[in-house]
């Protein structure tokens, strides 16, 4: 099991602990209504009789359970009952007649008190359930976090043995006994790439890409330098791709349009299938599937899958210990399923909810939806955008919507744009809801 695979277990498991906190506040919330609904109807119909056991024992009265309570209502409102047949005759006539009205409201608030105290009942086994839940699921991400911990390093030292054993077997110059099926006659333009000058350089490329799967030329520069194939700042970091996409056709470039103003503008890489056969033939095994190809999968545009890896790295920069970009769809309470963007852990925290936004018209009642559905998951809400522009447009269509639908939540923005600025990584802050009257929207941050 990799550790995109547990995290995302630990995103599925923290999804489901949400919600089942949420019904045992319900259960308990559910109790207290009922409580209150029967103290109302002994205050309206026998306020004598609760104040006098209240005066006898106030404390025992204030524990009692919805059943108690019924038992107490039925006793009492009996006894007025048998008072009325005491009464004269010239009045027991209108006297019955109100108390055969009072008697049909108390059957009615008696009916309504046992079908409050059945879903109470009900409420609270669930309840139990779900303790006992929380307490199995405690235990099981405590021992997936202890387990993710011992995969990432482990991780790091076969990532660390495959760089140094791809190195040395780019470095033979007999580089065609690592084909895989050497029954099968080598392309031809396999063997011109071989035989070319700049070979060992392009190998190193085709190799990062197929092992690591990185899509972000940047990414892609970083690897190549830390494994020596090319030197920081020369001008053969640049002549490589080109010879590598344009003369032997090995990978294919995309270029989103740029949102951010963080440096030149990004590229996004693939290999074709081209690239893959060199792989192939090269070390023997499929190259891994691309971040891209993954992404797109996922997304609408490249433009969002930039986005997203832009997310990603700029969250593993300021400390986060993993971050998922291929999360599980989250089990909703009301049902159903929200695709977040990404999972994003740092050290000692719940998992991050984020989801990545780049503004622009949009459909306002899929919209609604989708902070309806996210609210189920969090109320925390955190959202990466590229600039000032999305981050304006983020904050007041997710402010509307909260004072509309009189939700409380807390919106995080990280705006990509202004990162290294100052310290910080969430650039606005600002809890959101009628919390008490002329407290709406209190901001934690300045909006810089």
């Amino acid at each position: 099991m990799t550790g995109a695979d547990l995290e995302s277990q630990l995103t599925w498991l923290q999804a489901n602990l949400d919600a089942e906190r949420e019904i045992r506040l319900a259960a308990e919330a559910e109790r207290n209504i009922a409580l209150e609904f029967i103290r109302e109807i002994c205050l309206a119909f026998i306020p004598d009789d609760l104040d006098q056991v209240l005066r006898k024992n106030k404390i025992e009265v204030e524990r009692w359970n919805p059943l108690e309570y019924k038992d107490f209502v039925l006793k009492r409102g009996i006894a007025r009952i048998r008072r009325l047949e005491m009464l004269s005759q010239d009045d027991l006539a209108n006297e019955l007649t109100r108390a055969h009205a009072e008697i049909k409201r108390l059957q009615d608030k008696v009916r309504t008190v046992q079908d409050l105290r059945d879903a109470l009942a009900r409420l609270q086994t669930t309840y139990s359930e779900t303790q006992a839940q929380i307490a199995t699921r405690d235990a099981e991400l405590a021992k997936l976090r202890s387990e993710v911990t011992h995969l990432q390093a482990e991780l790091s030292k076969t990532k660390e043995q495959v760089r140094k054993s791809a190195t040395t077997a780019t470095q033979r110059t007999a580089i065609t006994a690592t084909v895989a099926n050497a029954e099968s006659p080598v392309p031809e333009w396999f063997e011109q790439w071989q035989a070319s000058k700049k070979f060992k350089q392009d190998a190193g490329l085709i190799r990062v890409m197929g092992y690591q799967g990185f899509c972000l030329r940047k990414s892609i520069e970083v690897a190549l330098i830390e494994e020596g194939v090319i030197t920081a700042g020369s001008g053969a970091i640049h002549r490589l791709f080109t010879r590598v996409k344009e003369k032997w056709g090995l990978t294919e470039e995309f270029k989103p349009r740029t949102e951010t103003r963080t440096g030149r503008a990004p590229f996004l890489l693939h290999l074709t299938e081209r690239g893959r056969e060199a792989f192939r033939l090269l070390y023997g095994q499929e190259a891994i599937e691309s971040e891209y190809d993954r992404l797109l999968a996922r997304h609408k545009s490249d433009e969002h899958i930039l986005l997203n890896i832009q997310a990603r790295d700029a969250f593993l920069e300021c400390g986060a210990e993993a971050v998922d970009l291929y999360p599980q769809p989250v089990q909703l309470p009301s049902g159903g399923t929200f695709d977040v963007d990404l999972v994003v852990i740092f050290p000692g925290q719940s998992p991050l909810y984020v989801e990545a936004e780049r503004g622009g018209a949009k459909n306002k009642r899929q919209r609604d939806q989708k902070w309806a559905n996210y609210r189920q998951v969090t109320s925390d809400f955190y959202i990466v955008v590229p600039n000032k522009k999305v981050q304006s447009q983020i904050v007041t269509e997710i402010t509307t919507w909260a004072y509309q639908s009189r939700i409380h939540l807390t919106l995080h923005v990280c705006n990509l744009s202004q990162l290294g600025e100052d310290a910080s990584l969430w650039h606005f802050e600002r809890e959101m809801g009628q919390i008490k009257q002329g407290d709406y929207g209190r901001r934690r941050n300045t909006w810089s």
